[in-house]
């Protein structure tokens, strides 16, 4: 059994990213961690509500996909870039010391929306090799939104043909009341790529390979760093 933390910058973010993996570890038997870096809500919303609404879909969703333990962190909404690096980092450094993680699933720096690269930056400090017990760990970025301020361009894929479904669901799940949002299915460019290879895959993750952890840590046995999609 493997243990995963999966790190999402606003509440719904993990089922964007990474549902469908998400449903695939839980499946197999392993271990898997939220972590909620951004209450998702005071730059959205007026009613002081909201923010139990918006955990509770979170809680709803992340039960679905067979996720057990979800941290909140509840740090403002939209103005991570104010909060600063330095916070972040203590926050998900506290995450991933409590739960010892042998993955790590964060989002990337091609999106758009400065919470998630702020949260990408963070997760680049806290998961060094050297800071902590991370040498032989591996660390997967993910995308959750089409506008993007830089290129994704993965090149490892993975099969989530057997959760797609879940994941579906699970997105329904952490909808509420005044969104209208619906989780677009063999639409996505990327798709599209895919399926000009040939391959017979329908549903797939997909990853590129950034850099080896190794060039931090030295060593040649580490695993590699690498950027994770979950494609809808």
């Amino acid at each position: 059994m493997m243990k995963v933390l999966v790190i999402a910058p606003h509440p719904d973010d993990e089922v964007l990213g990474v549902g469908g993996t998400i449903a695939k570890h839980t499946n197999q038997g392993d271990e898997v961690v939220v972590t909620i870096v951004s209450e998702g809500v005071s730059a959205q919303y007026t009613d002081s509500k909201m923010k139990n609404v918006r955990r509770k879909a979170c809680k709803n969703a992340c039960q679905l996909l067979g996720v057990e333990t979800i941290n909140f962190y509840d740090l403002p909404d939209a103005k991570l870039m104010d909060v600063g690096i330095v916070e972040i980092t203590k926050v998900l450094g506290e995450s991933i010391g409590a739960n010892s993680p042998d993955i790590v699933y964060a989002p990337h720096n091609s999106e758009l929306h400065m919470d998630h690269r702020m949260v990408y930056e963070a997760t680049l400090v806290v998961t060094r090799p050297y800071l902590n017990s991370f040498s032989k760990k591996s660390v997967y970025f993910y995308e959750t939104s089409t506008m993007k301020s830089s290129s994704f361009n993965p090149n490892y894929y993975i099969d989530i043909s057997d959760s797609i479904d879940m994941k579906i669901d699970a997105f329904g799940k952490s909808r509420h009341s005044g969104e209208n949002r619906s989780l677009r299915i063999c639409s996505d460019p990327i798709l599209k790529e895919i399926q000009q290879t040939e391959n017979p895959i329908q549903y797939q993750y997909l990853l590129r390979i950034i850099h080896p952890l190794c060039e931090f840590s030295h060593s040649h046995s580490v695993a590699p760093l690498l950027l994770v999609v979950d494609l809808y």
